[in-house]
C-alpha cells in the first residue's frame, strides 16, 4: 500500500502556507521568503482565473488546462496552491489544484513545480488524459499517481516518485483490453504480468 490519497481542499486547509488562488490577491502580500520563487506562477493563475482563460489559452502558456472544470462558482476559491515538501529534501514544491469544482477534477493537481540549480521548474501539467493525484506514503514522505488514457480499452496507472525536476517511474497497472502488473511501468506492456480483472480492481481501491 502507496498510501491515501490527499484530497486537494484539506491540504490546502491544513497548510499554514496553502491557501485558495483568491486568498493570494486579497493579502497582497508575497509569500514567505522560501516560496518567492513561486510568485510569478500564482500571479498568472490569478490572471487565468480571473478572465477564465479557455483549454486553449492555459495550453498557450504551458499550463494545465484542468482549471476550466472549476469555473462554475468562483473559480479563484474552487483552484488552490499548497507549499510542500514532496520528497523530504528541505525544499518546499508549489502544487497546484482543485479544492472544489466539477467532480472530474476531484483530489486532482493540475500542476508541479520545483526549485532546481535556483530556478523554478515545471514537473508536469495534467490534462484530460494525463492526470495526477498525490499520496502520503508509511515513509512520510510522497508519491504521485499518473493515470493515463488512450481510449475506451487503453488505461495506466502508475506511481511516481520525484526525482530532481522529473518523475521516476515505478511500479503500475495497465490495462490493453487486458490487465496487467507492472513492476516498471515505463517499460513496454509486455514485460507485465497478466492479472485478471478482480486481482487489478482490487489494487486500484489500495
Amino acid at each position: 500500500d502507496s498510501g491515501d490519497l490527499l484530497d486537494t481542499g484539506e491540504r490546502v486547509q491544513a497548510t499554514d502556507s496553502a491557501n485558495s488562488v483568491e486568498s493570494k490577491e486579497e493579502t497582497k502580500e508575497p509569500p514567505e521568503a522560501d516560496h518567492r520563487e513561486y510568485t510569478e506562477i500564482l500571479d498568472l493563475y490569478y490572471q487565468a482565473l480571473s478572465e477564465n482563460w479557455s483549454a486553449g489559452v492555459f495550453w498557450e502558456h504551458e499550463m494545465s488546462p484542468l482549471s476550466v472544470y472549476c469555473y462554475e462558482g468562483d473559480a479563484l476559491k474552487n483552484v488552490g496552491y499548497a507549499f510542500l515538501d514532496v520528497n523530504e529534501d528541505e525544499n518546499d514544491e508549489l502544487l497546484i489544484g482543485s479544492i472544489s469544482g466539477d467532480d472530474f477534477v476531484e483530489k486532482m493537481i493540475f500542476e508541479l513545480y520545483t526549485i532546481e540549480n535556483n530556478e523554478v521548474r515545471q514537473v508536469f501539467a495534467g490534462s484530460e488524459r494525463d492526470r495526477y493525484y498525490i499520496c502520503k506514503k508509511e515513509t512520510g514522505d510522497y508519491s504521485f499517481v499518473n493515470s493515463g488514457s488512450g481510449g475506451a480499452m487503453s488505461t495506466i496507472l502508475r506511481f511516481c516518485d520525484l526525482n530532481g525536476s522529473k518523475l521516476k517511474i515505478g511500479s503500475g497497472i495497465c490495462m490493453e483490453y487486458e490487465w496487467y502488473k507492472m513492476d516498471d511501468a515505463s517499460k513496454d506492456i509486455s514485460e507485465g504480468i497478466l492479472i485478471a480483472e478482480d486481482e487489478a480492481l482490487e489494487l486500484i481501491d489500495d
